[in-house]
């Protein structure tokens, strides 16, 4: 069964530019939202987003229709976020979660040309009350943890595609899950 998405992915593989426009203009902000929270840096998570399309759009030759769109481009997403990581400690840098007196800027408000607040879960829970002592304890979490809620929680991504994201079973993400939540429950 296709779906709109995957029609559009199929005509970008065939040479259609506004089709992939398209998936670009759809997913733009959701990823680089989710690449921000990962990396904690507007730059970054700029660059990365840019990393991220143009190497989805460079492999779409191989693109075969399975499983949803919206999977692939978070499995990009991550991969690319991993591999920076990766560069980043070869280079003897922290893939930092933790904020530092001196880097303000790396932990200021997105980008200011992403302006719809519905993708903003931090300013719809501005207000709660232990909502900042909540996002601490997240932070802290382990990456394997904190990707894993940051996937099912903030992005709203089923367990089948965070699984698929991720590359492990639902078992195994299920597991995380628990996992994180104890952690968490621990912490606060």
């Amino acid at each position: 069964m296709s779906t709109e998405e995957q029609d559009l992915i199929l005509r970008a593989k065939d040479g259609d530019r506004g089709a992939f426009g398209e998936i670009y203009t759809r997913y733009k902000k959701k990823i680089y939202y989710y690449l921000y929270r990962l990396v904690r840096s507007e730059e970054v998570a700029q660059e990365l987003l840019q990393e991220t399309f143009i190497h989805l759009y460079t492999s779409l030759k191989t693109y075969m229709p399975t499983g949803k769109v919206a999977a692939l481009i978070y499995t990009s997403a991550h991969n690319t976020a991993t591999n920076w990581q990766m560069r980043q400690s070869r280079g003897n840098k922290i893939f930092s979660r933790q904020k530092s007196s001196q880097d303000k800027s790396e932990t200021a408000e997105p980008l200011e040309y992403i302006k719809d607040d519905r993708f903003r879960p931090d300013l719809i829970a501005q207000g709660k009350e232990g909502v900042s002592e909540i996002v601490d304890a997240i932070n802290r979490l382990p990456e394997k943890y904190r990707v894993t809620l940051l996937l099912i929680y903030v992005e709203g991504l089923s367990y089948e595609e965070v699984s698929e994201i991720l590359d492990c079973s639902l078992t195994a993400l299920r597991s995380r899950v628990h996992r994180a939540k104890k952690l968490l429950a621990e912490m606060l």
